[in-house]
C-alpha cells in the first residue's frame, strides 16, 4: 500500500480480508447466510482503517522513504508503526465477532489480544522484507537484499519446523497426562467404593460381638464409624419377619410406626400381607432417613431380589440404580446388602448401605478440579446402560474419554474420565506458539539484536530467580527465628509467672492474718513490689509487639504523682540496703491529671532507676522531674536518672540501646540482666513521641534523660511537691524543686493504732455463696495448692485437692458431689488440657465448671484452654477477685442448668 495508489491499495486490502474471512466463516462458501457476510464485511473494513492508518503513521515517523533499514527507522517501526496500526482490526474484529455470537464476552480480551499479536508480528516480518524485495534503490544491491532476506527466510523455515515438531511433542504429553490423570481420578472413585464396602464390613464384627444390638448401640456405632465422610448416605438393619411376628415387630418399631411400601406413587403406604417381610428395623441417621424406617423391603422386587442374592451367595450385592424412598428429589443411589452370619453360620439378617451417588463421588470431581468431568455408569445389562452419577462439564471434543470397568457388590461399573473445556484452557500449546511468535520476531528483527536481546532478557529472569529464592529463604529463616522466640517469650511467661503465683499468693495469705505495723509495712511494700515486677513481666515478654509494631499505647487520665509515690516507696528502701542515697527532685508545682499510659511512664523510669542502682556501689542515685514546656493542651516533661556508678565508655555508648547488648558482655555475668531493659525503654519512649538521650564518663557515673510530652486533661488542676509527697518518705527542699530525704517511714501505709492488724474479710452480695460448695483444685506445685485452698476455704468451699491430671479424674469420679474444677495445665503424667477431655467424654462432667488456672496465659494458651472444653481462664499469678468472680458465674450457670 505504501508504493501504491492509496485508494487501491485499501480497497484491494478490504477485499482480500473480505473474501477470505467470508469463505472461512461459510465452510469454504458452503453456507451462505447474512450474518457471515455481515461479519466479513466488518472485518474487512477494519482491515482497510488499519492499513490507511498504518500507512498515516508509517509517514508520520518514518518519512517518505519506504525503507525500514536505519537504527532510527527500525526503533519507530517496532515501537510505533506496527502496534498501533494493529490495535484497529484486532477492535473491529473482535468486537464483530462477539457482536454475531461466534465467541462469549469473556473470551473478548483474549481473542483480541491474539489478534493484534498475531498482526503485529506479520507486520513486523513481513512489511520490512517486502519493501526491500521492491526497493529501487541502488544502495541496496542483489548481494545485500539476499544478505538480508536469506537469513530471514532460513529462521522462518527453522521456526516452523521448531513449530511444528513442538505441536506433536505436546500432543503427545497432553494424551500421556490425560491418561495418568484419568488413571489416579479412576483409582480414586474406587478406593470411594471400597472404603463405604469396608465400612459395611464392619458391622459383621459388631453384630458378632453381641447378642443383641439396641437402637442405641446401633446408633452409636454408626455414629463413629460414618461421622468421617458422606460416601454412606445411611445404614439400615433388615431381618426377615414371618407374618405371623408382623404385629410384634411394629409394635417394637415404637410411635405407631408399621410395615410401609410405595403406593401408586411415590407415597408410602401400610405394607400388604405377605408371608414374609424384609422391614427396616434400625436405620442411620434417623433423621434423614426416617421414610425408609419400617420400610418393607419384600415389596420391591429388585430389592427383594438382591437381598436373596446375597443369602445365597453370602457376599454384598448391589440394587439397580434407584430413588431413595426417603428423598423427593429424583436423586441417583444403589443400595448394598451385605448378609450378616453369628459364629455358628446362622443367617441373622442384612446390613444395608445407601450409597448416594453424589455424596460419593463428588469429593473425587473437587479433587479434580475444573479440568475432567466424570461419569460413572451401570452397565451389568450391556443392553440397558444405566447412568449413576455425572459431573456438570462441558467436553473438549480434541481428545477423547478414558474408560475403566469395575466389579461392585455382583455389578458392574464404567468410570469415564472425559478432558473438560476447561482443561483446553490449561492445556493450550502456549510453548509451539511462543516458539513461532519468536521465530517471526526473530526472522523481522536482526538476529544479532535478538540474540542479545534474548540473552538479557534470560539475564534477567535468572536473576529474579536467584533473588526470589533468596527471599523466599530469608522469610523462612524469618519465620523460623519469629517461632522460635514465640516460643521462648511463651516458656519465660509460663516459668516467670510460676513462682511469682507463690510470691505473690503466700503475701495476701499473710496479710489476712494479725500482725504488727511493721510486719504490715513490709508485707504493703511487698505487695506493691510484686504486682509493679508482675506488670513488668506482663509487658517486657510483650517485646515482640514492639518490634512488629503492634504495641498499642492506653491513652486514660492518670496523675505522675502516683508514679512518683511508687518509686519512692521501692528505691528508698534499696537504696538503704545497699548503702547509697537516693534523691527526687520534682517541680514545686505540676498538673494534676496527665493523658497518657502510666504503665508504660512507670515502666521506663522503673527501669532507668534499677539500672542505677545496679551499677552504682557507692555515692547514690538522683531521680529529677522538670517541666521543659507547658500551654493549655500539653506539657513536656524531662525526667532524668543520675548516679555515681561505673559509669560508660563512649565506644560502647552507640551498642547501649540494642536490643540483648549490654555495654560490655563482661557486665551480664557480673552484674546480670537480658540487654532488653533499655533498648525496650527507647522503643517505649518513641512511641510516646519522646526519646532518651545519655551523657556519661566512665568510672565517673551515667545520666539518662527521657523526654515525654502528654496532653492535659479538661480539669487537670495542679498539685504542690507537698500535696505530692504528703507525709511521705522525702520532703521539699530548693526554690523550683523538692529535695526528699529518707525519713526511715513508708509514706503509704495508713496509720495504725494498735500493734497488730487484722485484715477484713472482703466479700461481695452479687457473688455466689461457696459456703458448702465443694471444689477440686488440680496443681502439681503444693505451695500453689495452698495458695489456692487457703483462699476458697476464707469463703466457705470446701476444697479437695489432686496433683495431676490423671489424679484428678480419678478424684472426679469418686467424688459426684464436685460443684467446680480449677485446671492446671503443665502437670506431670496427664496434663490439664487432656484431663478436661476426658472428663467431658463421663455423664456427669459434660456440664460442670472446669477453670484454668494455670501460668500458661499467652493468647494462644487460652484458645487451646477452650478448645480442650474449659469454660474460663485465670492466669497466674492468681487474682483472687478475678477468680472468685470466675468461679461464681460459672456456679451460677451451673445451678440453673441443674434446676
Amino acid at each position: 500500500m505504501l508504493k501504491l495508489r492509496p485508494f487501491v491499495a485499501t480497497l484491494g486490502v478490504g477485499l482480500g480480508s473480505f473474501t477470505l474471512n467470508f469463505g472461512v466463516s461459510t465452510g469454504n462458501y458452503s453456507d451462505l447466510n447474512l450474518t457471515a457476510l455481515s461479519l466479513s464485511l466488518l472485518i474487512g473494513l477494519g482491515a482497510m482503517l488499519q492499513a490507511s492508518a498504518g500507512a498515516f503513521i508509517f509517514k508520520h515517523k518514518i518519512g517518505n522513504r519506504y525503507l525500514v533499514d536505519a537504527p532510527g527507522h527500525v526503533t519507530r517501526f517496532i515501537v510505533w508503526v506496527a502496534p498501533l496500526s494493529c490495535l484497529i482490526a484486532a477492535s473491529v474484529g473482535s468486537a464483530s465477532l462477539w457482536y454475531h455470537g461466534f465467541i462469549s464476552e469473556k473470551n473478548v480480551s483474549f481473542t483480541w489480544l491474539t489478534w493484534w499479536v498475531g498482526d503485529m508480528i506479520g507486520v513486523l516480518l513481513f512489511t520490512p522484507l517486502f519493501l526491500i524485495l521492491s526497493s529501487q534503490e541502488t544502495s541496496l544491491t542483489r548481494n545485500r537484499k539476499a544478505l538480508t532476506t536469506i537469513p530471514t527466510l532460513i529462521i522462518f523455515t527453522g521456526v516452523l519446523l521448531f513449530f511444528f515438531a513442538s505441536l506433536n511433542s505436546h500432543q503427545s504429553y497432553i494424551n500421556q497426562e490425560i491418561e495418568e490423570n484419568a488413571q489416579r481420578l479412576i483409582q480414586k472413585l474406587e478406593e470411594r467404593l471400597a472404603i463405604s464396602e469396608n465400612k459395611l464390613r464392619s458391622y459383621v464384627a459388631f453384630y458378632r460381638g453381641s447378642d443383641s444390638v439396641t437402637r442405641t448401640e446401633f446408633e452409636r456405632f454408626s455414629k463413629s464409624l460414618l461421622e468421617e465422610g458422606d460416601a454412606v448416605y445411611g445404614v439400615g438393619w433388615i431381618e426377615p419377619v414371618l407374618d405371623e411376628q408382623r404385629e410384634q415387630v411394629e409394635r417394637d418399631l415404637g410411635q405407631g410406626r408399621f410395615f410401609t411400601q410405595f403406593g401408586s406413587g411415590t407415597e408410602l403406604i401400610r405394607a400388604e400381607t405377605r408371608d414374609v417381610y424384609y422391614p427396616v428395623l434400625l436405620i442411620y441417621p434417623y433423621a434423614k432417613n426416617e421414610k425408609a424406617y419400617g420400610f418393607d423391603l419384600g415389596s420391591r422386587p429388585d430389592r427383594l431380589s438382591a437381598l436373596k442374592l446375597a443369602k445365597a451367595i453370602g457376599k454384598p450385592v448391589a440394587t439397580e440404580p434407584l430413588r431413595l424412598a426417603q428423598e423427593s428429589e429424583n436423586s441417583r443411589a444403589i443400595i448394598t446388602y451385605y448378609p450378616l452370619t453369628n459364629y455358628v453360620g446362622t443367617f441373622t439378617g442384612y446390613i444395608s448401605g445407601v450409597f448416594r451417588m453424589d455424596n460419593l463421588f463428588d469429593p473425587v470431581v473437587t479433587q479434580s478440579g475444573q479440568d475432567y468431568g466424570i461419569r460413572v455408569t451401570d452397565v451389568t445389562d450391556s443392553n440397558n446402560r444405566v447412568p449413576l452419577f455425572t459431573s456438570r462439564f462441558e467436553p473438549f471434543e480434541t481428545f477423547g474419554s478414558i474408560k475403566h470397568r469395575m466389579s461392585f457388590a455382583e455389578r458392574q461399573y464404567e468410570f469415564e474420565v472425559i478432558p473438560t473445556q476447561n482443561f483446553s484452557l490449561v492445556s493450550k500449546d502456549w510453548t509451539s506458539w511462543i516458539i513461532l511468535t519468536s521465530g517471526f520476531l526473530i526472522a523481522a528483527m536482526l538476529q544479532s539484536f535478538i540474540l542479545i536481546l534474548t540473552g538479557a532478557t534470560e539475564h534477567t529472569r535468572q536473576e529474579v530467580i536467584r533473588k526470589t529464592e533468596d527471599l523466599n529463604h530469608a522469610k523462612h529463616a524469618a519465620e523460623a527465628a519469629n517461632h522460635a522466640k514465640s516460643n521462648f517469650l511463651a516458656n519465660m511467661s509460663h516459668e516467670f509467672r510460676t513462682p511469682l503465683n507463690a510470691i505473690i499468693g503466700l503475701i495476701n495469705l499473710c496479710l489476712k492474718t494479725s500482725m504488727t505495723e511493721k510486719q504490715f509495712d513490709y508485707l504493703r511494700k511487698a505487695k506493691l513490689a510484686s504486682g509493679t515486677l508482675l506488670s513488668l513481666i506482663n509487658h517486657t515478654l510483650d517485646y515482640s509487639k514492639i518490634e512488629a509494631g503492634k504495641l498499642e499505647l492506653e491513652k486514660t487520665e492518670f496523675g505522675l504523682q502516683d508514679i512518683v509515690r511508687k518509686l519512692s516507696a521501692i528505691f528508698s528502701s534499696q537504696a538503704q540496703d545497699q548503702g547509697l542515697s537516693f534523691d527526687l527532685l520534682i517541680p514545686e508545682s505540676m498538673p494534676g491529671t496527665l493523658i497518657g499510659d502510666p504503665l508504660r511512664v512507670e515502666q521506663i523510669l522503673l527501669n532507668l532507676c534499677s539500672n542505677a542502682f545496679k551499677f552504682t556501689k557507692k555515692g547514690g542515685v538522683q531521680l529529677k522531674i522538670e517541666i521543659v514546656q507547658q500551654n493549655q493542651d500539653y506539657v513536656q516533661f524531662e525526667f532524668s536518672v543520675t548516679d555515681t556508678g561505673i559509669g560508660i565508655a563512649l565506644e560502647q555508648q552507640e551498642h547501649l540501646f540494642k536490643s540483648f547488648t549490654q555495654a560490655d558482655s563482661s557486665m551480664s555475668r557480673k552484674f546480670g540482666g537480658t540487654g532488653l531493659g533499655l533498648a525496650i525503654s527507647k522503643e517505649l519512649a518513641q512511641l510516646m513521641d519522646g526519646d532518651i538521650t545519655l551523657s556519661s564518663i566512665a568510672g565517673e557515673g551515667s545520666r539518662f534523660s527521657v523526654s515525654l510530652r502528654f496532653a492535659l486533661s479538661s480539669q487537670c488542676g495542679s498539685i504542690s511537691s507537698e500535696d505530692v509527697l504528703s507525709g511521705s518518705e522525702h520532703k521539699s527542699g530548693d526554690e523550683d524543686v523538692a529535695l526528699w530525704q529518707d525519713l526511715g517511714e513508708n509514706p503509704l501505709q495508713p496509720p495504725v493504732e494498735s500493734a497488730s492488724v487484722v485484715p477484713e474479710q472482703r466479700g461481695s452480695e452479687d457473688r455466689v455463696s461457696l459456703d458448702n460448695r465443694t471444689i477440686l483444685v488440680v496443681e502439681d506445685i503444693e505451695v500453689n495448692q495452698l495458695i489456692a485452698e487457703e483462699i476458697l476455704c476464707d469463703y466457705g468451699a470446701h476444697v479437695v485437692l489432686a496433683s495431676n491430671g490423671l489424679d484428678a479424674l480419678q478424684v472426679f469420679q469418686r467424688n459426684p458431689e464436685l460443684d467446680c474444677i480449677l485446671m492446671d495445665v503443665q502437670m506431670p503424667e496427664m496434663d490439664g488440657l487432656e484431663a478436661t477431655r476426658e472428663i467431658r467424654k463421663l455423664a456427669n462432667g459434660s456440664d460442670i465448671p472446669i477453670i484454668a488456672m494455670t501460668a500458661n496465659a499467652m493468647a494462644s494458651d487460652i484458645v487451646a484452654c477452650e478448645n480442650a472444653g474449659m469454660d474460663d481462664h485465670i492466669a497466674k499469678p492468681i487474682d483472687e477477685e478475678a477468680m472468685l468472680t470466675a468461679i461464681s458465674k460459672h456456679l451460677l450457670r451451673y445451678d440453673e442448668m441443674s434446676s
